[in-house]
């Protein structure tokens, strides 16, 4: 929008400038300077070596490049600093004339935004580290769990079982799977349990005759 209404104010200037010399072309930039009440448009009316013949700002802005045809630069007005979007156009055998606008509204919306994506970055950045310091200390308290339930477990209580939650995720398959084991293992004993004592009963009565 700012390089629309640049190339707006250019257009209007050549319509103006049309057969008027340097003189003309003076009156001209003094007029639309007087016009513009928002103080927002920028003019300079220069010779090759940077001598102002109009303008609202006293000298040509330094480190432009003579050749440059959109610049940036920064105004100083009382002691404050400007950013100006500004094109450079020439309008006779060394006159050159810079058509720009003050541009610190958007040098705010920037500024906001760039303050808002270093907040939210950092928000961002800080809220994950701490999800996931309290990710790995669940994980972490969840492991110590079934390694302590599998201790007493070694220990010899086989009453003992994993602790599920509910939440469906990889630990509590895990404890689920754990589990199923521990089921399966406990059956095969009493099975095994069951045999043994089956066996002894069998053999009760034959050694008790070899024995009479």
């Amino acid at each position: 929008q700012t390089n629309a209404l640049i190339e707006s104010e250019i257009e209007g200037l050549y319509d103006q400038f049309s057969g008027r010399r340097l003189a003309g072309h003076v009156d001209v930039i003094e007029e639309r300077i007087e016009r513009d009440t928002e103080r927002r448009s920028i003019y300079i009316l220069a010779d090759a070596i940077g001598r102002t013949y109009a303008g609202n700002v006293s000298t040509w802005p330094r480190g432009i490049d003579p050749a440059a045809d959109w610049v940036d630069f920064v105004r100083v007005v009382g002691g404050a600093e400007t950013p100006v979007r500004a094109r450079v156009i020439a309008v006779g055998p060394g006159i050159r004339l810079l058509v720009g606008r003050d541009i610190r509204e958007l040098a705010r919306i920037n500024e906001v935004f760039r303050r808002a994506y270093v907040y939210g970055l950092s928000l961002t950045l800080g809220f994950g580290l701490l999800g996931g310091v309290l990710l790995g200390l669940s994980a972490r308290r969840r492991v110590a769990a079934i390694n302590r339930t599998t201790r007493q477990i070694i220990a010899g209580d086989l009453t003992q079982r994993a602790p599920v939650t509910g939440s469906g995720d990889e630990h509590d398959e895990l404890a689920t799977n754990v589990n199923a084991m521990l089921d399966q293992i406990q059956t095969l004993l009493e099975n095994m349990r069951h045999v043994g004592d089956s066996v002894a009963h069998d053999l009760r009565g034959p050694i008790t005759r070899l024995r009479n």
